[in-house]
């Protein structure tokens, strides 16, 4: 049960976590981050996208939920770039109007043919409404409060209509309140396990679905969001503040779910997020139908947490009960123009959510949400996360978990690249990048284990250094940018060098290709070279900030290019698509991780030498399609596939992704764009298609099929040669007649094609093409 536990419980966490650049990946779990920063300190080494450490912090926030179609990245950093620091209306005005601009947008669109576009504008602007209302809760008579609720859970119910299986709004009765609840359902039959899911402090439970509702609903869990007395619906519409007595609320909630007939009984968990890590557990001591019960990160005296944050001398004025000088020094915080908008931003929320009327009042009651006398009653065992720059909670995971003793799986987060796991505020420190594992990205034979190779500077490093300042075209890159580009490189490996060892076995990989007969020769070089930079990355045990976040970028896009031009390499000389696939779903996996290096510390690289290539490469994904070469079968895809809507949506957009790059690769426009798409199309095609190509789905291999026209338009480049025939040769060989048809057009191009359509559908109606 233990080793169970544990593995969903890290699965919901890592919702909650940006996707770190990790070689080999297997699952990048794109930012979801929706706790609150209770630090007000910024780090000087992350990335302040505003002034304002809690504006910075919320920024990030909404960010994080882009990956689960909460926001949108773009849209949210245009509206910071007009918030004003320490002003909160300003914050409340930009995301209001973004909020109000992306429904318009929502509205618009027609739901019925295009179901995922408008479900997702409709979630984006439900998020962008909360956010609109963060720091409206120092005033309780403001009508925005109320409204802007109203909104946003006007939108995110349509947006919940509209996935493949609609979510439900349910009123759950408890002894004197009602529990406003959303019910999941996964699409996998019979009954599923299921996961109640609850928010702290401050978060809506709507925002529970895009940190980790749909990922559960992914992986065949149901998922259930509720709120209780003192969370945000409760709050507002029955006029309630938070209680201790938390079985009050899940004790009703297990009982409704209990009715349900998808739902498994012995496979209920309980997952409290933020100050829910106090929650959760407490109504565990009192409700024993629970499987497992998930703290992130566990409290166990949010009372002690609380006294910390005000200082020795205030935390014995509460404990004595000096109730005017505690009150006091909250009104002088709140009066005075220099405290820290984290600061007064903590005080009103805490007052709003439990409902009192002071600073006193706020942390005196704040003393009776302990788990002391109760947490020896907690029978389900408990995963007890911890953040381990955590500042807010420190120690209480870890102390939680020692009373727990053997019911306890203590998990300690690490730092990880722009992540910020549930109560560690984003600015404590900077994006930390885990080890890289050395990949195997050899061509052909396997070549000797990797011997010494020279640190200092020899003959065979200058050939190489040569080859690359001289020799090597960037075949994408725009030729105004290739100059000053590979200048680059060489000055900022300089002092990176790890970014140099990896762009010299980038040279080796190219003379491997250029020069067959010495290949084992160049091979062996590369291997070493890369396994030395990779060694020298991870000793660095590197933060990224604006010192380090251009080689960074640099030495992760190099990595993931050279494992594309080893992929394709191979499937050239061995055929063997099976391998091909398995390395090719991997390049995918990579690549994001890359675009997410890039995401995390867009300021920086923006103020960066880098600035002129990303805006020219940013246009990529900007382009629209013109041409018709793939109409029928986005077409066929739309008529015949047995996909759901989203599915189906995405495998269309990854099809015009490709549209793209025809356009340019068959007409006498620049064919640099073209020849971009074949190394960023695994960037740019969503989630959702990833899936459906991992589990070979029909449709997404037809589609591959299609990317292999890119590959063979490209042949002349050296990364990918005559790789898209023996590409395509391989999905024929996977796919029935049925859908082999669908590759006519592919494999006339490519010249794998027999006679005339007609002639070949009538073949592929007898047989499969081999």
């Amino acid at each position: 049960m233990k080793a169970i536990l544990k593995n969903t419980a890290l699965l919901i966490a890592s919702c909650s976590l940006t996707p770190a650049l990790a070689f080999p990946t297997t699952d990048s779990v794109r930012p979801n981050v929706m706790a609150r920063s209770h630090n007000n300190t910024i780090n000087a080494t992350m990335a302040p996208i505003v002034g304002d450490d809690s504006f910075n912090f919320n920024i990030l926030n909404y960010m994080s939920s882009a990956p689960y179609q909460g926001a949108d990245i773009g849209e949210v950093l245009v509206a910071a770039n007009n918030i004003k620091d320490g002003d909160s209306e300003s914050f409340y005005e930009q995301f209001n109007s973004l909020a109000t601009r992306v429904h318009d947008q929502a509205i618009a669109i027609d739901a019925k043919k295009h179901p995922v576009s408008a479900r997702n504008a409709f979630f984006r602007s439900s998020t962008y409404y909360r956010a609109a209302d963060v720091y409206l809760h120092g005033n309780w008579t403001d009508p925005r409060i109320m409204e802007l609720w109203e909104k946003q859970a006007t939108d995110f119910n349509k947006a919940i209509q509209l996935l493949p299986q609609p979510g439900e709004r349910i009123e759950i009765r408890a002894d004197n309140f009602t529990i406003p609840a959303i019910f999941f359902k996964t699409n996998m039959p019979g009954r599923r396990p299921t996961v109640i899911l609850g928010q702290g402090y401050d978060g809506a439970m709507e925002d529970l679905y895009h940190v980790m509702g749909e990922a559960l609903l992914q992986r065949g869990m149901n998922a259930i969001v509720y709120e209780g007395p003192g969370q945000p619906t409760v709050r507002r519409y029955q006029d309630l503040g938070f209680f201790p007595e938390w079985e009050r609320v899940i004790t009703p909630v297990v009982n409704y779910i209990l009715t349900r007939d998808d739902v498994d009984a012995d496979k209920i968990a309980l997952m409290g997020y933020s100050f829910g890590g106090f929650l959760a557990p407490r109504a565990a001591a009192f409700e024993h139908r629970l499987a497992a019960v998930i703290a992130i990160d566990g409290v166990y005296d949010f009372g002690e947490a609380i006294l910390k944050q005000f200082g020795p001398d205030a935390a014995k004025a509460v404990l004595s009960g000096k109730k005017e000088y505690v009150d006091g020094l909250g009104e002088q915080l709140q009066a005075d123009p220099d405290t820290p908008t984290t600061m007064r931003w903590g005080l009103n929320q805490g007052e709003w959510t439990f409902k009192t009327h002071s600073a006193y009042d706020f942390v005196k009651t704040a003393q009776d949400y302990t788990l002391e006398g109760y947490v020896q009653n907690i029978k389900a065992p408990v995963f007890v996360g911890e953040a381990k720059s955590d500042v807010f909670f420190e120690g209480q995971a870890a102390k939680l978990a020692k009373e727990l003793g053997n019911r306890a799986t203590h998990h300690v987060f690490e730092d990880v690249l722009g992540a910020v796991t549930p109560e560690l505020s984003v600015g404590n420190h900077g994006p930390k990048y885990p080890k890289i594992e050395p990949l195997s990205l050899s061509v052909g034979n396997p070549v000797d284990s990797a011997t010494d190779f020279h640190n200092d500077v020899n003959i065979q490093h200058m050939e190489l250094l040569i080859h690359f300042s001289v020799d090597i075209p960037l075949p994408d890159i725009d030729e105004t940018l290739q100059a000053s580009f590979t200048k680059l490189v060489l000055n900022v490996g300089l002092d990176a060098p790890y970014l140099l060892y990896q762009t010299l076995a980038s040279s080796a990989r190219r003379l491997a290709i250029v020069k067959p007969s010495l290949s084992p020769k160049y091979l062996r070089q590369a291997t070493e070279l890369q396994q030395s930079s990779i060694e020298k990355f991870n000793s660095l045990n590197l933060r990224i900030d604006d010192s380090n976040c251009v080689p960074a970028l640099l030495f992760s896009s190099f990595l993931a290019r050279d494992m594309l031009t080893s992929t394709l390499a191979a499937v050239r000389q061995s055929q063997d698509f099976p391998l091909f696939f398995h390395q090719y779903i991997q390049y995918i996996h990579v690549q994001r991780g890359v675009h997410a290096i890039g995401t995390s510390t867009w300021p920086f690289l923006m103020q960066s030498e880098l600035r002129p290539l990303l805006i020219w490469g940013s246009k990529l994904s900007e382009i629209s399609p013109q041409g018709r070469e793939l109409n029928e079968l986005i077409a066929s895809i739309t008529e015949n596939s047995a996909l759901d809507k989203e599915a189906t949506e995405a495998c269309i957009t990854s099809a015009q992704y490709l549209q793209v790059g025809l356009d340019y690769l068959l007409s006498s426009k620049s064919r640099k764009i073209g020849i971009q798409m074949v190394f960023n199309w695994a960037v740019l095609i969503p989630t959702r298609y990833i899936e459906l190509l991992t589990l070979r789905e029909p449709q997404a291999l037809v589609i591959l099929g299609h990317y292999a026209v890119l590959l063979h338009l490209c042949k002349d480049v050296w990364q990918v040669g005559d790789s898209g025939r023996h590409v395509l040769g391989g999905i024929v060989k996977e796919l029935s007649s049925k859908w082999v048809q669908m590759l006519w057009w592919p494999l006339s191009v490519i010249g794998l094609g027999l006679g005339s359509k007609a002639s070949y559908e009538a073949s592929c109606s007898t047989s499969t093409m081999e």
